[in-house]
């Protein structure tokens, strides 16, 4: 079970950035995993848009609004306060194009007026337990490095150079031993499931699949991506969230084995288009 959860947890993370909440609300809760059974994942709401945005979708959510013991004359308050955010927000995307120079000055304005009247119909325990569910799943999402490195947890903590440089080796000898884990995980659970078959059917499976392929073992970018980074300090100023760069730094097989990945180069769209259409 363990095992499990923990490779929901990774595929949650990949995919937390590219799925809005509203998209995750309509989708079934159910990850099938393919060689370890179902298992259910019940999802809250994280946007990618900022933490006051994160408060009006975590406040969407059933899960969220019962940690909160929320009361049904606040729940009738607050369901007013997220309709009209909403609408609002609606009505400033569909006019984006007409006012490109003021929807920024617009988004924080609502944020700014959705924030308010939230934390007048709030109590101060509950604005306070929202808070840390924002940071716990934000710290899913984002992984801890970064949140350490540039969001407000590390102000908070007054998180220095030296000691980023110690977590971010520590960090690097973490995922070596969490992939190779993983992996053994993933091969036992494999190696379990086939229990089940007959000599007959193992052998005829044995011979499907044929010898070892090294490459076919699986490996652990998902883990990496979260820890192989590069600073961008030229959209740190318009969105302190950006500064960092996805950038898988090795793999790890199931032996053990490791393999450096190469340093991607970042093409230009156009570059990419001149690329791809000779093969067309």
């Amino acid at each position: 079970m363990v095992s499990w959860f923990l490779s929901a947890a990774i595929i949650c993370s990949a995919v937390g950035g590219k799925a809005t909440s509203q998209e995750m609300e309509r989708r079934k809760p159910v990850f099938v995993l393919n060689v370890a059974g179902r298992l259910e994942v019940h999802y809250l709401p994280v946007a990618g848009h900022g933490p006051a945005y994160e408060e009006a979708d975590f406040l969407a959510s059933e899960v969220v609004l019962d940690e909160l013991e929320v009361p049904d004359y606040q729940a009738k308050e607050l369901a007013s306060v997220l309709e009209q955010y909403a609408s609002e927000l609606k009505r400033i995307k569909a006019e984006a194009a007409k006012t490109p120079g003021q929807i920024r000055d617009r988004l924080v304005s609502l944020q700014d007026r959705t924030r308010k009247r939230l934390s007048e119909i709030l109590l101060p325990h509950q604005l306070r337990r929202l808070s840390q569910i924002q940071l716990r799943c934000r710290l899913r999402r984002v992984g801890l490095c970064k949140e350490l490195f540039q969001g407000e947890l590390g102000l908070k903590l007054g998180v220095d150079t030296a000691t980023k440089n110690r977590i971010d080796a520590k960090a690097h000898e973490l995922a070596v031993e969490l992939g190779k884990k993983s992996l053994q995980r993933r091969k036992e659970v494999i190696d379990d499931l086939l229990e089940v078959l007959s000599d007959e059917q193992l052998a005829t499976l044995k011979r499907e699949m044929g010898e070892f392929f090294y490459g076919s073992e699986g490996n652990i970018e998902l883990l990496c991506y979260q820890l192989g980074y590069e600073r961008r300090p030229e959209r740190r100023q318009h969105d302190p969230y950006c500064g960092f760069r996805a950038t898988p730094v090795f793999e790890i097989y199931v032996d053990g084995t490791l393999r450096p990945l190469p340093r991607p180069k970042r093409r230009r769209p156009k570059q990419l288009v001149e690329m791809i259409l000779p093969l067309l």
